[in-house]
């Protein structure tokens, strides 16, 4: 599952550029559920439109913002993003498990 804090259109948009909706089951604005991922409300509407265990789920994020959210909302598996932008260095992502980039993920 995709969340994001772009909005329906833009992901669209995104989404006909690069063609990532295939990768997911689901992918979520966080303009559905009136709130940013950085707000309780997001995670609460999340929570109620998908069955997810927190306990069981990891999340994957480039803000500290966004992933200390998760973490107050119960996500046990969290991991940061710390050079999300390839033109820009990485970032400290103090308090969380870092990869440099997703494809980290995959050993790439």
């Amino acid at each position: 599952m995709l969340a994001t804090n772009a909005h329906p259109v833009t992901l669209a948009i995104k989404d006909d550029a690069v063609g990532i909706a295939p990768h997911f089951d689901k992918m979520y604005s966080s303009h559905v559920f009136g709130a940013p991922k950085e707000d309780a409300r997001f995670w609460h509407g999340l929570f109620a439109a998908e069955r997810i265990d927190p306990a069981r789920t990891m999340f994957i994020d480039d803000s500290l913002v966004v992933l200390a959210a998760a973490k107050a909302a119960g996500i046990a598996h969290l991991l940061a993003v710390s050079r999300p932008d390839s033109t820009r260095p990485a970032r400290e992502m103090p308090g969380f498990t870092t990869i440099e980039t997703i494809a980290d993920l995959n050993g790439s």
